[in-house]
């Protein structure tokens, strides 16, 4: 019965994270590139725009250059650590208490417990 509360804790968390970012599998995987494009085209001495298209494709929508959102890009992600790992322990503590919990009612109250952090 403890897997419905920590299935509980896991919806919850996702809910928070939708609060900053946009859900959905294939998001995801686009922020990962795209943190990863911008992190290799600032640490690149001469970066050419053919090896980064996703940091391409948002030339003149987000910035007009590519260093411009590499580096919006790279201060998003940066943010996104912050918030993600804030999450991600206010969620495992969670889940750690659930599974210490002397009984049913004591792992419903942690659950009711939980506070996630706001950023705003």
């Amino acid at each position: 019965m403890k897997d419905a509360f920590n299935l509980a804790i896991d919806d919850a968390a996702e809910i928070q994270r939708k609060r900053y970012i946009t859900a959905g599998d294939g998001q995801a995987m686009t922020y990962m590139q795209k943190a990863s494009e911008a992190a290799r085209y600032l640490a690149a001495e001469d970066p050419q725009p053919e090896d980064y298209p996703l940091i391409s494709a948002e030339v003149g929508i987000a910035a007009e250059t590519h260093h411009a959102v590499a580096t919006i890009i790279d201060d998003s992600n940066r943010q996104w650590q912050v918030i993600g790992s804030a999450l991600e322990a206010v969620r495992l503590d969670a889940k750690k208490s659930i599974a210490e919990a002397s009984s049913l009612e004591a792992a419903h109250a942690v659950t009711d417990a939980v506070i996630w952090p706001d950023f705003g």
